[in-house]
C-alpha cells in the first residue's frame, strides 16, 4: 500500500510540474505576442559601441509623417537605462523630402561637427529605423545642403538597410574604423586606378570580406568607373597562408561592367593584396576553379598583384 500511495503522490507531483510548465508557456507565448511592435527605434548603448533597439507602436501611415514620427522618437531619451539617443540635442532636421523610395534627409551644420564614430552609429540607426517603413528603401543625407561625405570628401550616397547588417542578417553591433584602398577603372576600362577611403565595419566581419563588399557596391565618386555588377555576389572569402580565397556566384562571370577582362580580375586581387596579408588571390565561381573568365583568363591558378595596370598619376 506504501508503495501505491508514494506513487500516487509522485504521479501528483509530476502533474503539477507539467501544468505549471504549461501555464508558463501560453504566459510567455502571450507576453511576447504583447511585445511584438509596428517598428523598432535603434539607439547607442551605454558606451557608444552598439546599436540597440526598443519597439515603438503607431497608428500613423503616411510615409512622410511616419518617417517624422520615428525620428521624433529618436530625438527622445529612451526609457531603457541602458540605451541612449544617437542625435546629440543640438542636431536637428532641417527638412525631409519624399521621391521614388528615396528619403532625403537635410541636417543642420551641427551634424558634422559629432564624433566619427558616433556619426556613424547615427547613420546606422537613422536608415535601419526609418527603412523599416514601407515605400522607404535609401536614405539620403545632407548638412545644410550638401550630400554627406566621408573623410576623403567621397559621397555617401544613398544607404540602405544591407549596408548596415551582416550576411546573417545581424544589426553592427562592435565596429573598427578601418582605411582601405580599392582599385576601380578608369575613364575607358583599361586601367586601373586606386583610391583610398575610410570606413567603419563590424568587428565580425573580415577586412577582405568588408573590400571585395565595396567593390561589388561600386565608387561613390564619379572619378572612377565600377569593375564588377552590382548582381555579383560574394558566397565565401576565407584567407589561408596568405592565399586569399574568393567565391562569387555565376554572375560574376555572367554580368560584366565595360571594362577589360584584366581590370576586372585585378580590381579584386590589388585590392586584397593592399591589405598586407594577402599575397595571392584564389578566384572561384560556385567554388569551381576550372573556369575561364570571359573566356580569356583562367580561374585554375591563383593570381598575384599586378602594378602594370594602375593608370600613370599626372
Amino acid at each position: 500500500m506504501k508503495k501505491i500511495k508514494g506513487g500516487y503522490w509522485l504521479l501528483r507531483f509530476v502533474l503539477g510540474v507539467m501544468l505549471v510548465m504549461i501555464i508558463g508557456v501560453t504566459y510567455g507565448c502571450k507576453k511576447r505576442e504583447q511585445e511584438q511592435s509596428d517598428y523598432q527605434i535603434y539607439y547607442m548603448d551605454k558606451e557608444k559601441a552598439s546599436l540597440l533597439m526598443s519597439g515603438y507602436n503607431t497608428d500613423t501611415s503616411d510615409v512622410r509623417k511616419l518617417a517624422e514620427e520615428l525620428l521624433v522618437q529618436m530625438k527622445k531619451a529612451p526609457d531603457n537605462v541602458d540605451m541612449q539617443k544617437v542625435m546629440p540635442e543640438n542636431v536637428k532636421i532641417q527638412s525631409i523630402d519624399m521621391e521614388n523610395y528615396v528619403l532625403h534627409i537635410d541636417y543642420n551644420a551641427e551634424y558634422a561637427s559629432m564624433k566619427k564614430k558616433e556619426e556613424y552609429l547615427c547613420r546606422a540607426a537613422t536608415v535601419l529605423t526609418l527603412t523599416q517603413i514601407e515605400n522607404i528603401n535609401f536614405v539620403v543625407i545632407s548638412i545644410d545642403g550638401q550630400g554627406l561625405t566621408d573623410s576623403q570628401g567621397n559621397p555617401v550616397g544613398a544607404l540602405r538597410a544591407a549596408d548596415f547588417v551582416d550576411n546573417s542578417g545581424a544589426t553592427i553591433n562592435s565596429y573598427k574604423s578601418v582605411k582601405y584602398v580599392l582599385y576601380f577603372a578608369n575613364e575607358d576600362g583599361t586601367k586601373l586606378v586606386d583610391k583610398t577611403y575610410d570606413g567603419i565595419t563590424s568587428n565580425n566581419t573580415s577586412m577582405e570580406k568588408y573590400v571585395v563588399e565595396q567593390l561589388i557596391k561600386g565608387p561613390s565618386d564619379f572619378s572612377v568607373n565600377r569593375t564588377l555588377s552590382s548582381h555579383v555576389k560574394l558566397l565565401s572569402i576565407s584567407t589561408v597562408d596568405g592565399v586569399c580565397y574568393v567565391n562569387f556566384d555565376e554572375a560574376f562571370l555572367n554580368e560584366s561592367e565595360e571594362v577589360s577582362s584584366e581590370v576586372a580580375i585585378y580590381s579584386v586581387v590589388n585590392s586584397l593584396c593592399d591589405l598586407g596579408y594577402i599575397n595571392k588571390v584564389q578566384i572561384s565561381v560556385n567554388g569551381d576553379v576550372e573556369l575561364h573568365y570571359h573566356e580569356n583568363i583562367p580561374l585554375n591558378q591563383p593570381f598575384m598583384r599586378n602594378l602594370d595596370l594602375l593608370e600613370k598619376k599626372n
